[in-house]
């Protein structure tokens, strides 16, 4: 037995997932699994599938990249909206949780957000005249119900 057999564990995992999911290009037409039969990356893979779609669809965002990472930080999404650059952080919560997505940003990943922003904008020229950062919350039940909720132009300071 190989000492690296988890990775193909792993993949053999995911690409059953992916079998078993059909992701298309709006929330609504996502034929979801249900969210407790879930394991966390998946429900975490399929809730930026979720912002992805609701972002490009209902705001009009153009995608640049997803899950951009610098060191150990990462981005889930960085997109444009009409010329503005914007980092979208993507939080999905059990419509159970006490606080919401928004809420359950604390100072550490505020920080690790602005850290890994200002690294993407140091790698980036001409650098853009604006930015912002987006939060794309969804709260999910028992099924495949789920609600997403955008806050536009949250201060991470």
């Amino acid at each position: 037995m190989s000492k690296y057999n988890w990775i193909s564990l792993t993949v053999s995992k995911f690409k059953e997932f992916l079998g078993r999911a059909r992701f298309c290009a709006f929330p609504s037409n996502i034929k979801a699994l249900e969210w407790d039969k879930m394991t966390t990356t998946e429900k975490g893979y399929y809730g930026e599938q979720l912002a992805l779609a609701y972002c490009q669809k209902e705001l009009g965002f153009k995608l640049i990249t997803r899950n951009w990472y610098d060191q150990a930080r990462e981005i889930d999404l960085i997109c444009t909206d009409r010329g503005v650059l914007v980092f979208v952080e993507v939080r999905l919560r059990s419509k159970e949780a006490k606080i919401s997505g928004l809420e359950s940003i604390n100072n550490k990943k505020k920080s690790a957000l602005r850290r890994a922003a200002l690294a993407y904008l140091k790698r980036l020229y001409p650098r853009p005249h604006t930015y912002r950062f987006d939060v794309v919350s969804i709260a999910y039940g028992s099924s495949d119900d789920y609600q997403i909720m955008h806050y536009r132009n949250v201060a991470l300071f």
